[in-house]
């Protein structure tokens, strides 16, 4: 059977055609909206934290941020940090994100890591509790005594709401009050 409409065949060949190609941006709108929930580095640490405590720990104590914005990051390593850090976030970052990302080491100048400055700011409210009179009046009339911790203040319970007018507070007992109870009489 010849003809010209090329039967069986054809049909089969256009049902086994692979389906059209995505267009090209589906991927980058993807990437896009992968990035969009990192608009800080703050919420890349959080990432890690839920995570990879290990990776969490490193990047805290060794990372030195030079430049961030979703999807890149620039950092000076602190001392010690691990020869292959870049790497390990680079990886982890894009394993975890779907979104490619960059990570590269930078001379320029750095933020401090974040153990620095959780350092620097329990160097301060210690050195801001000292500094107060009663404290300092403590530590001079004990020598050798030192501070071991700063904790905030709990915040101001919620006040009772106010009484109505012409309400004391207080159930009223009425006339027939007595302030010993009747199981003492």
């Amino acid at each position: 059977p010849s003809g010209g409409g090329g039967g069986p065949r054809a049909a089969l060949a256009t049902a086994v055609s692979a389906p059209a190609p995505a267009p090209a941006s589906a991927p980058r709108a993807q990437a896009a909206a992968a990035l969009a929930a990192f608009p800080s580095f703050v919420e890349v640490l959080a990432m890690i934290r839920a995570r990879d405590i290990r990776l969490l720990a490193d990047v805290e104590d060794f990372l030195r941020l030079t430049r961030y914005q979703p999807g890149i990051v620039e950092f000076s390593p602190a001392p010690g940090a691990p020869a292959e850090l870049a790497q390990t976030l680079q990886r982890r970052l894009s394993d975890w994100t779907g979104a490619r990302w960059m990570v590269a080491l930078s001379d320029a100048p750095a933020a401090p890591t974040a153990r620095e400055t959780r350092e620097a700011e329990t160097r301060r409210r210690f050195d801001e509790a000292a500094s107060h009179p009663m404290v300092a009046a403590a530590l001079a009339a004990f020598p050798g005594a030192r501070i071991l911790a700063v904790r905030e203040p709990p915040p101001p319970e919620s006040e009772p709401p106010p009484a109505e007018e012409g309400d004391p507070g207080w159930e009223d007992p009425g006339d027939d009050w007595s302030p010993v109870d009747s199981h003492f009489e």
